[in-house]
Parts: structure tokens; sequence; C-alpha cells
């Protein structure tokens, strides 16, 4: 798989945006915003790009009896 190639590029108002051109000469525009997940990928490339799924049960006990929670 061909990575893609990144650009850092800045507007007349001093503003920054993220250029990302794919093997197919696809072209992204990504916004600097850590909560947006391609500017995350270009932080970061080797990241794994899937999003983690707790699997783990609640730390929180289900009381079955009501009248046992306080």
């Amino acid at each position: 798989m061909i990575k893609p190639t990144y650009e850092e590029l800045t507007n007349d108002f001093g503003g920054v945006i993220i250029k990302r051109t794919d093997a197919d000469g696809t072209v992204a525009w990504i916004p600097v915003n850590e909560a947006n997940s391609d500017y995350q990928r270009y932080l970061n490339p080797e990241a794994e790009q899937s999003t983690p799924i707790d699997t783990l049960p609640s730390k929180l006990a289900v009381a079955s009896d009501a009248s046992t929670v306080k």
C-alpha cells in the first residue's frame, strides 16, 4: 500500500490546513483539529487506525436488588 503525501499550507489569514494526496491523485483537505481522525492519522501515521472497543465489563457493579444501593 502506497502511503499518501501530506503538505502543510498556510492561507492568507495565517491559518494552516493539511493537503493530503493519495496514490490515485485524490486530494483531501484536513483541518488542523485534534478531534479530526484524519488529522490524528497525519500526526501519527504508524498508529492503528481502528477505534478501540472496550470489551471489559463495567467497573461499576450493577446491583440486582435496588434495596442494596445506597
